[in-house]
């Protein structure tokens, strides 16, 4: 869509006054809000200079709002390939310009405004989105990717998964996707501990992604959803190899200190 310059600029002058960037992958139907699906149409809600419009498209499975210093999508935890393009053509849109990234799989209720983003340069992404986001900046397409991803659900919860292999061409690139990020967090679920040991396997760099020799503190959250944490003992051998894999990847040799690892159950 071709539009004047003048517009143009106005929105890019728009564009870098966004600070935050919050992604949630979640089941949009179940979202608690006054804004539900109308005859059967998934709608996106654009915020723009402060004044709500309603958008609707037939097959877009993503939620938008947009304030003066923020920016949020959500997108459907049953996601098409059309949303996958679309929600990396906006990350690498805003991850120049944000200083605070915060991605979440949301499995409850929840509001739009249920996170306050308060820490400047602070990072927390789910895994499976960072392995969209590491797909999307490889030689692979996102839409073989999303294909990959379907057979992947053939094998999950078993042992053939762990043997599926990936073959990208190496990527290099100067800069980090998110170059201001000073702290970053990876929540990985126990049946997401596959995703950490297919990352490398894209053959991309650690600093493509975000600068590891800034950062201040790398996060790994490992997460129970069965109010135990004996999913994460290291007589796991699958599990703890793929997050030795993962160490490997990110150089957790040069991080030092700087690197901490943690386990959580979360609250009912």
């Amino acid at each position: 869509m071709r539009v004047s310059r003048r517009f143009q600029g106005l929105i890019r002058a728009r564009f870098r006054n966004i600070l935050y960037l919050e992604i949630y992958k979640s089941d949009i139907y179940s979202i608690s809000s006054k804004n539900e699906p109308i005859n059967g149409w998934i709608f996106r809600l654009t915020i723009i200079f402060d004044q709500p419009e309603r958008t609707f498209y037939k097959y877009g499975q993503i939620l938008a709002e947009a304030t003066q210093r923020s920016m949020k999508f959500v997108v459907h935890d049953k996601w098409s390939s059309i949303d996958v393009q679309r929600l990396f053509s906006a990350i690498r849109l805003f991850a120049p310009l944000v200083h605070t990234v915060s991605i979440y799989k949301v499995l409850n209720d929840w509001s739009l405004s249920f996170i306050n983003s308060h820490t400047i340069w602070q990072f927390q992404m789910d895994v499976s989105i960072l392995e969209l986001v590491v797909a999307g900046v490889s030689s692979m397409d996102l839409s073989r990717w999303y294909s990959f991803q379907c057979y992947l659900q053939k094998f999950s919860d078993s042992v053939g998964e762990e043997f599926m292999h990936l073959h990208c061409i190496a990527t290099f690139s100067d800069q980090s996707l998110f170059p201001k990020l000073k702290e970053a967090t990876i929540r990985v679920n126990e049946k997401e501990f596959s995703i950490l040991s297919r990352i490398s396997q894209y053959a991309i760099k650690v600093n493509g992604i975000f600068p590891i020799e800034s950062l201040e503190n790398f996060r790994i959250s490992l997460i129970s959803n069965h109010g135990h944490l004996t999913v994460f003992n290291a007589s796991r051998r699958k599990n703890a190899k793929s997050l030795l894999i993962f160490k490997d990847w990110i150089g957790i040799s040069n991080l030092n200190e700087r690197y901490c690892q943690q386990y959580v159950i979360p609250c009912k």
